[in-house]
């Protein structure tokens, strides 16, 4: 009886598994068809708060984040008047629902579109709400195949990836290449000089330090690669210390809100930004790991593995390309898990960020990172250094950089909210510790380099380097640009470097010492 019982729980269960596989990859078409006539019922009556319940939690429209739908949609309900509605072109796929909308408006006017519904058959995104805006349909376009690519020149200085882009038909500007930047930004200075429309109230916008309060512009046009992409607002910061950092001229982020709606791929082997003009693009089958992302705040966080010595940690990390970090760890996750004391060939550092914030953490190597099927081992890993007292819960253990991330080539498939990666030619390259020089470098112009913010207990002060020092050849060559200087640091690994430097009126001679990997 017993043996009996066993077999009959056994196969309900079975049963109960096999029927929740079936349901999670296709929705019945009669709820399907239930929840469409849900939403064409309250589009004709034009109450937004009715059609809220049907909307996603990441429901948006155009360029707006989805805190900006509750002003945005009841304007837009207001000003089309749809008087009948119709659907067409059902289907499922990626365990997502599209269909096909018409919507028919007081004056006569029809609107044709997509609209895609998610898992739990709420409402993603309805195309047409962008068209009234002036905007492409971005379901009609996720749904599209890419038939060509813009192509754009990326340009790598100091670990960070830039691209020339014009805004209002200016010249040709550098703009940072930001994914964990929320929003676009431009220079304070080149702001003014471009005479963007600014607003008298400031936005307050967070940071990895705290909030800061910016200056925001309207309706400003960008162009990358001769194509046109309208942004609703941005910010202005003094972005001079960028410039100093970066070692070349820094007019603005490109922020995710630019790049939310688009297919990007960045090709870091051929150092060019591919942007498609589709969103169904089969990319390296076989060879790339898929990352899902999750969006908060305006920004992409994925999970990943990271290695200390006898224990793994799973966590959710910011991907962001414009942090030169490889890895950063905050002072939540760190209290939580000591991080720090898995830490190899440790040293203290700071940081900067858009809010003029400076934190301080401890920077060393942990023993791997796991990105899917991928493993890199001995990265680099700054670990915050946040007094206990000022901890708070955080969902996110942190940020993946520039450190890690320029080892990858990668697809953006914003519309899934999914990112993959891919090895490229550096991707066994060692890692080499030039955060243990405590070297700071800026550029102060034409080709003027110096140190800056060095740290007394690091190998390049101890090396006799001091603030302010001019760096005149690296091994013998006139550096043209600092990136110059960067990639001979990297050469630690193998050998020693010999640093021309001017001090006041006297030319030495520094050497800088091999560094153990």
């Amino acid at each position: 009886m017993i043996n009996h019982m066993k077999k009959l729980i056994f196969v309900a269960a079975l049963f109960l598994f096999q029927y929740t596989a079936v349901w999670s990859k296709e929705q019945p078409m009669v709820q399907i068809e239930y929840v469409l006539k849900q939403l064409g019922e309250k589009l004709q009556k034009g109450e937004y708060k009715s059609l809220k319940v049907l909307l996603s939690s990441q429901f948006r429209v155009g360029k707006y984040p989805a805190d900006q739908t509750d002003k945005v949609v009841p304007q837009l309900l207001s000003q089309a008047k749809f008087e009948d509605v119709k659907f067409a072109d059902i289907e499922q796929k990626n365990g997502k629902v599209y269909a096909s909308i018409k919507l028919t408006m007081a004056g006569g006017n029809a609107l044709v579109g997509k609209v895609k519904l998610n898992e739990y058959l709420e409402i993603e995104r309805l195309g047409i709400f962008d068209q009234l805006l002036e905007n492409p349909d971005p379901v009609a376009y996720e749904l599209a195949k890419p038939t060509s690519a813009i192509h754009v020149t990326i340009t790598r200085s100091a670990g960070m990836m830039f691209i020339k882009v014009k805004v209002n038909g200016s010249r040709d500007l550098n703009f940072l290449f930001d994914t964990g930047a929320a929003i676009t930004v431009v220079d304070t200075k080149t702001a003014a000089e471009l005479g963007l429309k600014t607003e008298t109230d400031k936005l307050k916008v967070g940071s990895s330090s705290g909030i800061g309060s910016f200056q925001t512009f309207i309706d400003p046009v960008f162009t990358v690669g001769g194509v046109n992409v309208k942004a609703v607002n941005g910010i202005t910061s003094d972005m001079s210390g960028f410039t100093r950092i970066f070692g070349l001229p820094v007019a603005g982020i490109i922020g995710q809100d630019l790049l939310r709606d688009l297919l990007v791929e960045v090709d870091l082997d051929q150092n060019q930004l591919n942007i498609y003009n589709g969103g169904n693009l089969d990319w390296k089958p076989g060879q790339s790991a898929q990352f899902k992302m999750r969006f908060s705040s305006g920004t992409p966080k994925i999970k990943l593995n990271i290695f200390t010595e006898g224990e793994s940690h799973i966590g959710e990390y910011l991907f962001d390309t414009g942090a030169g970090a490889g890895l950063a760890v905050n002072g939540f996750y760190n209290f939580k898990y000591k991080i720090k004391d898995g830490l190899q060939q440790v040293m203290s550092s700071k940081s900067l960020d858009l809010a003029g914030h400076q934190s301080e953490s401890m920077t060393g190597k942990i023993k791997g990172v796991k990105l899917g099927g991928y493993t890199l081992n001995n990265p680099q890993a700054s670990v915050s250094a946040e007094p206990e007292s000022q901890l708070t819960a955080q969902r996110e253990a942190g940020l993946l950089g520039m450190g890690i991330l320029d080892r990858f080539n990668m697809l953006f498939n914003n519309q899934q909210s999914v990112v993959s990666m891919s090895p490229n030619g550096t991707f066994n390259d060692p890692f080499v510790p030039v955060y243990q020089l405590g070297l700071g470098l800026s550029w102060l112009g034409a080709e003027q380099f110096v140190v800056s913010n060095l740290n007394t207990m690091g190998k390049a002060y101890l090396a006799g380097l001091r603030n302010d020092d001019q760096i005149l050849k690296v091994n013998g060559n006139a550096p043209a640009v600092l990136n110059d200087i960067v990639k001979e640091l990297k050469t630690l690994n193998k050998a020693d470097l010999k640093l021309e430097v001017k001090r006041g009126q006297t030319v030495q001679i520094i050497t800088l010492k091999k560094l153990s990997v």
